[in-house]
């Protein structure tokens, strides 16, 4: 095993082996009140998902463009989200939300009252006859150092508690949607895709594994692509974004990876 392995040892994982033959994933829809459109595409699209009725949905993270989670209030912006994601558990249809770098703390309000399952790290399941590596994507760069500091330190309930209890709601929302601002300029300036080479010993690690599909978001890239390692060969998807005229997102059904477009 290579040593650039080992700064992923410590991620966190959850295997999950519940029986799954229907699942949409999407990921950085990033809803921003500024960009009303972008929501109302993503209530009618989640009213489409409730009304499939899928196994389980996933939402891989960057939901909103900015979100903390306090234990005694919310966020009222998007409630007209939330309120289309209770209407999703409301019916049965389990919902696992794994946390991004824009919304790293989802708060009670989803674990506790809609019943959505959190994720703080990368999971790995079985959809059909596929075994599945599910995250954030923000993980995969491992040689990005600066980043995984800032990844750690925002995770550390330490930090989330002190934040908590320090900085009242009205406050953090403006701190948020400033540092978002800033960390998208920041971004447009570089080369959003991961490098070759980490990328393909992210691919190797897994595939020794026995992962044979990655589907991530944040690179906002959205398709397939397909890379062997020795004699076995894993399908990443990028789940796209919502950041342009259309949102992108997965499905999963007869035993295949689709991804779909939404209009926005």
């Amino acid at each position: 095993m290579k040593s650039g392995y080992g700064s992923m040892r410590t991620l966190e994982t959850v295997t999950v082996t519940e029986t799954i033959n229907h699942a949409f994933f999407v990921g950085d829809v990033h809803l921003d009140t500024r960009h009303s459109d972008r929501e109302v595409a993503f209530c009618r699209f989640l009213d489409h998902i409730r009304e499939q009725r899928p196994d389980h949905v996933y939402l891989l993270g960057d939901l909103f463009e900015f979100w903390f989670g306090y234990s005694k209030v919310m966020f009222s912006t998007h409630l007209r989200t939330i309120m289309k994601i209770a209407r999703l558990t409301e019916n049965g249809i389990p919902v696992t939300y794994l946390v991004g770098n824009h919304d790293f703390r989802p708060g009670p309000v989803f674990s506790d009252i809609l019943g959505v399952r959190i994720e703080m790290d990368v999971i790995r399941i079985r959809l059909g006859s596929h075994q599945v590596y599910v995250a954030h994507g923000d993980e995969i760069n491992f040689a990005d150092w600066k980043y995984r500091m800032i990844r750690h330190l925002l995770r550390n309930p330490v930090t989330q508690t002190l934040f908590r209890f320090i900085v009242p709601p009205s406050a953090a929302w403006h701190i948020g949607r400033c540092t978002s601002d800033s960390s998208r300029k920041l971004n447009a300036e570089r080369e959003r895709p991961i490098p070759e080479p980490v990328f393909r010993s992210f691919i190797a690690r897994e595939a020794e594994r026995g992962i044979d599909t990655i589907i991530h978001g944040h690179n906002h890239d959205p398709g397939i692509r397909r890379i062997t390692h020795e004699d076995r060969t894993v399908t990443l998807i990028d789940s796209g974004d919502w950041l342009g005229v259309q949102g992108h997102y997965v499905e999963f059904v007869d035993d295949t990876f689709r991804c779909e477009t939404w209009p926005i």
